[in-house]
């Protein structure tokens, strides 16, 4: 039929099509569509920059380029803000946030312009140049994808917005370096990416291990020599300021900001807020390791683990660390495009990291506020999927269930090897020392604690004075911290050194009174629970007396269960010794020291040396009992009252296992609870011989500490609180380690090891918190800073600031009716933390606040505390009781004066001894 119309069929020949399709193939390589990519993010940029004839002031043209979708750049912004026009040197000129290559890059890119739009596109093509490289470098790689990373939206999205190119491409020339076994010349590119952007670095003691492993010294030694002479090289010159052999600050700036940088586009921020470098930066750490011994241990396989190692290690950077920018994404695409992951992992990233660009940049743009909650889905997608693509990479290319079963092969190995306690008894005190002493000046002093300063820096009769007048606890414990701070000085590590010592001993000490009537296995869980208790640990990192409570509350029960086991009458001696002493420390140490002594006197029965030990504790209180009387008579504790007794009860499971500063506290309760009852129940039913009876009597004794205050509390004495009653800890959990101590099988291990992360959790998110019922009254007074002239400082809620800022500020408490003559009056109040805190409609009051003849000089509002500074032009008379009126909430107002050179001195003399 076609014939017969006359119609050919049409049929393309090879040699018809070859000129049409030859260009298309040679438009759709991927360095091509990479380069149009990047093309595209300098386009996106140039509506903002391009006919802006405003001020050379970074406001007004962040105010234009807000206002335009996409058109964000760092590049332009900083232009503007370091006046690149004027061609200034980094770290000579200005300080600069960033690392040296990449501040040169800025500078050499400053010469080609005469305008922002064409330092804009100056900047971008450079930057093209290297994703260029860095496509044309992947492509050289065995098994790699560069499609992955030429196609990824990331480079259309932030190739423009900031010099991230520059070291990603100095990256991966290193990794094809490293993977050609040149490592001296790997080493020396390298350091030149560090230098760049600080993430290539972590690839670095990878490729040392490596070496190390396959027994190549000379290979890993010179890699290190040539990445630290490359390093020293570039850094060197912009880093040390000839002229006073000293660092410049400027240069310090990248590392300083990168450290004080808050959680940004990550779920540490919701979930930890400021104390998320407590966490992530561990964390980060931990998993870094985790890769290096997973790349020694797969070094074997097929293709090796080098690049497999150094993706993952890089994925992690951007999974844990806490702090995220939309422009790490081009890393993230190289990384998976040098390693080859499956498309779908590409895809299901190219997606989110599509997400994060229109939120991320979408609330600078009108009407589009609507994308937060997105945007924070969008964060968080992002990370849970970096995480699971390493573990991927783990588990695929790095052999991550064959390290583990060998982990555990070794680890029975070396326990098969332990035949004696004293190795397990020596880490876990390790581990005690480490939880107490690593992180004790982290927290500033809070108002107990500024009160123990107080006392110490007195004459020794003075400070006895003191106590009986403004105490509610015996005098051993600041008799002791006397003696300590004169040598250690009254520093937050120096005071508290005291009480991490104590609470450091106290692991040996449970371990041997639980020795004594339990078995070994149920005396070495009792150590390890005491070891990484947060409650423990908190009151070991206070400058107060309840540490030294707990250790000789310990002590007491050792020679109380060596008097049981041993009827050795030295051993009672030793026991009244130790309970004098414990209730020398805290009058609640005699809680423990009536069922102990009641014990042992149905133990033991009525005999001379019985009867006579007894009778020495009991002397020792009752020479003590007309200062508790005395200290009594002020109400110092009577705020304990106030609150109700069974709330106070139901708190003590879950602040007794977890602490008091965890969240969130009703979870933590439940799961305390649990825990506590699970041991109770494993010691009734499952315990049998010395693990049963010597279990029961601990039991006993914590239970019976613990009734007698409540009975007590009923009666009208209400003093109890889980702070007083402290030292029941230590018997309650040799109670319960007796009964776990008979549960076989892992079920055992997993609620020991539950407990014992939920633990080492809880101390690793509160160790930046500011310290229970304390605001930061420690940051407060730095932000305030030294005074050239007399100010008057009002602080709300004046209860819980007034001593912390005396100390630090080195102030003084006025007369209330005099006058003061000051030239700034500074108002410090509190605007989240702690039980007094100050409401936000208050606080909003307050930072409005005007006060007469004076002008505001400065407002800064963190976290934990709001400071307002006011200034006037002259010294003004002002009434302190004037100010607190207008203040309110309980203000107090201390005066600080100006601090002399010799004050000064005395001060670094008395904090600073060693």
């Amino acid at each position: 039929m076609r014939e017969q119309l006359g119609i050919r069929p049409m049929v393309l020949q090879g040699r018809q099509i070859a000129p049409v399709v030859r260009p298309l193939r040679t438009l759709i390589r991927p360095s091509v569509v990479a380069i149009a990519l990047m093309l595209a993010s300098i386009a996106l940029r140039l509506p903002a920059v391009l006919g802006y004839h405003g001020p050379p002031e970074p406001h007004p043209f962040n105010v234009r380029e807000m206002g335009i979708p996409g058109a964000y750049s760092d590049i332009a912004h900083l232009y503007f803000r370091d006046q690149l026009w004027r061609h200034p040197l980094p770290y000579f000129d200005f300080r600069f946030e960033y690392p040296v290559l990449t501040g040169v890059f800025v500078w050499i890119a400053s010469f080609a312009h005469a305008s922002v739009a064409q330092y804009l596109v100056v900047s971008g093509l450079l930057l093209a140049v290297c994703g260029w490289l860095t496509v044309r470098l992947i492509a050289r790689f065995e098994g790699a994808n560069q499609w992955l990373f030429a196609t990824a939206p990331a480079l259309a999205f932030y190739s423009a917005l900031n010099w991230d190119l520059l070291g990603l491409c100095l990256l991966v020339g290193a990794l094809l370096l490293f993977e050609r076994r040149r490592d001296v010349a790997g080493g020396a590119v390298l350091a030149l990416g560090a230098s760049a952007k600080l993430f290539p670095i972590v690839v670095l003691p990878i490729v040392v291990a490596l070496r190390v492993a396959d027994r190549r010294w000379r290979s890993a030694v010179w890699t290190a020599a040539a990445f630290a002479a490359v390093t020293l090289a570039v850094n060197a010159p912009f880093a040390i300021d000839t002229a006073r052999w000293a660092v410049r600050s400027s240069w310090l700036y990248f590392f300083d900001l990168t450290n004080q940088r808050p959680p940004r586009a990550t779920i540490w921020k919701p979930l930890l807020g400021h104390g998320a470098d407590a966490v992530a930066t561990p964390v980060l750490l931990v998993g870094l390791a985790l890769i290096v011994a997973l790349a020694v241990h797969s070094r074997r396989r097929p293709g090796g683990s080098l690049l497999p190692a150094s993706a993952a290690a890089l994925l992690w950077v951007f999974a844990a660390a806490k702090v995220y920018s939309p422009q790490y994404a081009l890393w993230i695409f190289a990384l998976l495009a040098i390693d080859g992951v499956p498309v779908a992992w590409v895809i299901a990233l190219a997606g989110i990291d599509v997400l994060i660009f229109v939120t991320t940049f979408g609330p600078l743009y009108p009407g589009v506020q609507a994308f937060h909650p997105v945007q924070w889905v969008a964060y968080g997608l992002r990370q849970v999927l970096t995480g699971a693509l390493v573990v991927w990479i783990a588990h695929r290319r790095l052999d991550a269930a064959g390290f583990a079963r060998a982990v555990v092969e070794r680890v029975r190995a070396y326990m098969g090897l332990v035949r004696r306690p004293a190795a397990a008894i020596v880490g876990l005190t390790l581990l005690a020392a480490l939880l107490r002493f690593a992180t004790l000046a982290v927290k500033g002093f809070w108002g107990d604690e500024i009160s123990t300063v107080l006392l110490v820096h007195r004459p020794f009769d003075q400070m006895l004075a003191g106590i009986a007048r403004l105490e509610s606890t015996p005098p051993l414990y600041y008799a002791v911290a006397w003696l300590w701070t004169k040598v250690f000085g009254t520093s937050e590590a120096g005071l508290r050194s005291l009480s991490a010592l104590a609470g450091t001993a106290t692991v040996p000490i449970v371990y041997l009174a639980a020795r004594e009537l339990l078995t070994r296995r149920a005396a070495l869980i009792a150590a390890a629970l005491i070891a990484v208790n947060p409650l423990l640990i908190w009151y070991s990192q206070e400058g107060r007396a309840y540490a030294l409570l707990i250790l000789l509350t310990a002590a007491g029960l050792l020679w109380f269960a060596r008097a049981l086991r041993s009827g050795d009458d030295r051993a009672l001696a030793y026991w009244a010794v130790a309970s004098s002493l414990a209730f020398a420390t805290h009058y609640f140490a005699a809680f423990l020291i009536v069922p102990e002594a009641a014990i042992l006197l149905r133990a033991r029965g009525a005999r001379r040396r019985v009867v006579a030990a007894l009778a020495g504790a009991v002397a020792a209180g009752a020479a003590l009992l007309p200062l508790a009387v005395h200290q009594a008579s002020f109400g110092h504790a009577a705020w304990i009252g106030h609150s109700s007794l069974l709330g106070r009860i139901g708190e003590l499971p879950g602040q007794f296992a977890f602490g008091f500063e965890a969240q969130p506290p009703v979870l933590l309760g439940v799961a305390g609870a649990l825990f506590l009852t699970g041991g109770a129940w494993l010691l009734v039913r499952r315990a049998g011989g010395p693990d049963r009876r010597g279990g029961a009597r601990f039991a006993v004794v914590a239970l019976v500490a613990i009734g007698l205050p409540i009975a007590l509390s009923l009666a009208g004495f209400d003093y109890f609180n889980a702070r007083n009653s402290i030292a029941v800890v230590v018997p309650m959990t040799i109670a319960v380690a007796a009964g776990y101590a008979v549960w076989r099988g892992s079920s055992r291990a997993v609620a020991l090891g539950g407990v014992t992360a939920a633990s080492l959790l809880a101390v690793a998110l509160t160790v930046s918190q500011p310290k229970f019922h304390s605001e930061d009254w420690r940051d407060a007074a730095q932000d305030l800073g030294p005074t050239p002239w007399p100010r008057a400082v009002v602080t709300t809620p004046g209860q819980a600031g007034r001593k912390p800022l005396e100390y630090y500020l080195d102030a003084s408490l006025p007369p209330v009716r005099a006058s003061l003559r000051v030239r700034e009056v500074d108002l410090v109040a509190l605007p989240r933390q702690g039980h007094s805190r100050v409401g936000r409609p208050a606080l909003a009051r307050l930072l409005h606040l005007r006060l007469s003849e004076f002008r505001v000089l400065a407002r800064h509002v963190e976290h934990g505390l709001a400071v307002v500074r006011y200034v006037a032009s002259r010294v003004v008379d002002v009434y302190p009781a004037k100010l607190n009126l207008r203040v309110g909430r309980n203000a107090a107002t201390v005066v600080a004066w100006p601090r002399t050179a010799s004050e000064e001195r005395d001060d670094e003399a008395r904090n600073g001894a060693l």
